[in-house]
């Protein structure tokens, strides 16, 4: 008899034990070394007159396959392969009957999550003027849709600092306010902002680098929608310290600001415990992004944006660990000539 490896496992050891991961299945098993030693004996697909336990064991849970498994055409590396499969299909079990039954334990859920998102930074604390909404009904919808465009080249141009307060609360506050919903058995939210958030869970926190806006010292900032306030967690970086972190992007030479997205991923963990909960992250840096963007371009500035930068040295200059708390994403703006491309 031959059987064959299950292709979409992989293996941790964690104190002493061995844990065999099945992200094709979704599956978890701690098994010792005989079960181990099995596996590795059919990996050359070798034939077998007979089976005994531990074959049978291992063709039950998964591992061992009567029929090899197709694997895809995945152009990516193992760990894109992982994380791509390991997040798909999550298991759900005992699905609520009806209607009445999916509000009802909804809203059960709802109740154990802490009802306020709070997060601080310790630092000085700088007031911001209140934001002028009026500056974004300058421009018709149509006109900023068409006019957001990606650009590499800007000028060293001060940013007001009305125009920052602006664009961080048209972006990242709580402009909604006391328009809050309270209807179907669900408690007061307790933020709503521009952009949609998987859960309501809002896990990305600004923070924000001041390059050159008036009246304001350079530096690093988180800003909190809270107090609509900035409070100051490091000191002045140059583009010489930031273009190297950014993988020499001379892009951002001369931009007036720029905002790293943090995700907090414990605030998705109190609430989705699949590590699908990963990618609802990365679509929330997508959301946050683009509403940056076309608030940016209403409000007659130029942007920029990248994912490429070094994390761990990021993580380092904000002061995060990298891991619970990770920056995703970099938005900025600024005065610039309106180039994709800039000419050297």
């Amino acid at each position: 008899m031959r059987l064959y490896q299950n292709p979409f496992v992989f293996f941790l050891i964690e104190e002493s034990d061995i844990l065999v991961w099945d992200y094709y299945h979704h599956q978890q098993f701690k098994i010792d070394v005989s079960y181990f030693e099995r596996l590795l004996f059919w990996s050359p697909f070798k034939d077998k007159s007979t089976l005994d336990r531990i074959d049978t064991d291992l063709l039950e849970g998964g591992l061992l396959q009567e029929e090899p498994l197709k694997m895809p055409n995945w152009q990516w590396d193992v760990l894109s392969k992982i994380f791509h499969m390991g997040t798909q299909n999550i298991p759900v079990y005992d699905s609520p009957p009806s209607k009445k039954e999916w509000i009802r334990e909804y809203a059960e859920e709802c109740e154990d999550l802490p009802r306020e998102i709070t997060f601080s930074r310790k630092g000085p604390v700088v007031e911001l003027p209140s934001a002028d909404t009026a500056l974004l009904k300058e421009k018709d919808y149509l006109t900023v849709l068409l006019s957001r465009k990606t650009n590499r080249v800007f000028r060293d141009t001060p940013m007001s600092l009305e125009t920052l307060s602006t664009l961080l609360r048209a972006t990242f506050g709580n402009i909604h306010e006391d328009a809050r919903e309270s209807s179907g058995g669900f408690y007061t939210a307790g933020v709503r902002k521009t952009s949609p958030s998987g859960g309501g869970l809002h896990p990305l926190e600004a923070y924000v680098v001041i390059f050159n806006v008036q009246g304001l010292e350079k530096g690093l900032y988180h800003y909190s929608f809270q107090g609509h306030t900035l409070t100051r967690i490091g000191d002045e970086v140059t583009y010489q310290d930031m273009i190297p972190l950014f993988y020499n992007q001379f892009y951002l030479e001369n931009i007036a600001m720029g905002v790293f997205l943090v995700a907090h991923f414990d605030r998705c963990w109190d609430k989705y415990r699949h590590s699908r909960a990963y990618r609802i992250a990365l679509m929330d840096t997508g959301h946050l992004s683009q509403t940056f963007l076309l608030n940016a371009t209403s409000l007659g500035l130029n942007t920029w944006l990248s994912a490429a930068f070094q994390d761990k040295e990021i993580a380092r200059l904000l002061g995060i660990d990298g891991m619970t708390q990770a920056p995703l994403h970099f938005v900025a703006a600024g005065e610039g000539e309106n180039l994709s491309i800039p000419s050297v």
